[in-house]
């Protein structure tokens, strides 16, 4: 299975990524920031630099994908994030977003399996 997870060259993310790694996923990395500003590198994974907010990067991105998890956003503090609500969450809106895709993609505030039902509470991954 192809995960895309945008974001993940943040510090949450590229622990995200390295689980996602671990359980046999093919991880397509995604975040905005150039390599040498991620957290975490992982040579298994397929790095990308390319901005999600961008409707064209998050479709390109998506591509061949069965699930995203979405820990991208503009971020600043809660001072920040008052002053900017409709900006933060454009990011999450914009990769959330797949055309003629049947199940619902994943954020961070709502990370869950696409193929889980909405009632189900996620699954814990295990940790080494």
């Amino acid at each position: 299975m192809t995960i895309l997870l945008a974001g993940a060259g943040g510090f949450i993310g590229g622990h995200l990524v390295a689980d996602l790694l671990s359980a046999g996923h093919d991880v397509r990395a995604v975040d905005k920031k150039p390599e040498s500003q991620w957290y975490q590198l992982h040579d298994a994974a397929e790095n990308v630099v390319a901005d999600c907010s961008d409707p064209q990067d998050a479709h390109k991105m998506s591509i061949g994908t069965e699930e995203i998890y979405n820990l991208a956003a503009d971020m600043g503090g809660m001072g920040f994030i008052e002053n900017n609500k409709a900006e933060c969450m454009l990011s999450v809106l914009t990769c959330s977003w797949r055309p003629a895709t049947p199940a619902p993609a994943a954020s961070s505030t709502a990370a869950r399996r696409a193929s889980t039902p909405a009632t189900s509470r996620p699954t814990r991954m295990s940790r080494p």
